[in-house]
């Protein structure tokens, strides 16, 4: 199910990329190509990027969120072994002493 699930967004963002790149296409075509220069988009999208970026905040919200994910699956293993135990419970309970002698009746 999950591989299904992975699959299909996999198509459909393949084919969102498709859809963008042909809708642009015309518009990159007639731009002259002495305008582009590589090493100062690149520089830009490097300084947009790194402006914000601190790696204390970072590492506080991915300690945060892993923590809550610790917590959820603490509490998952923790419902998981409630309900062995009790299951346990009722299976002891079930077992009487004279449950040999109701067998042989």
């Amino acid at each position: 199910m999950a591989e299904l699930i992975s699959l299909s967004i996999f198509f459909i963002s393949a084919v969102g990329i498709f859809v963008i790149v042909l809708r642009k296409a015309p518009v990159l075509s007639r731009m002259p190509a002495e305008r582009i220069n590589r090493e100062k988009i690149i520089s830009a999208i490097k300084d947009k990027a790194m402006k914000d970026f601190s790696v204390e905040l970072f590492l506080q919200k991915f300690l945060s969120k892993s923590r809550v994910v610790v917590l959820k699956v603490e509490n998952k293993i923790g419902h998981w072994l409630n309900r062995l135990r009790q299951k346990d419970i009722e299976r002891k309970n079930s077992f009487t002493e004279d449950y040999w002698t109701k067998l042989k009746k």
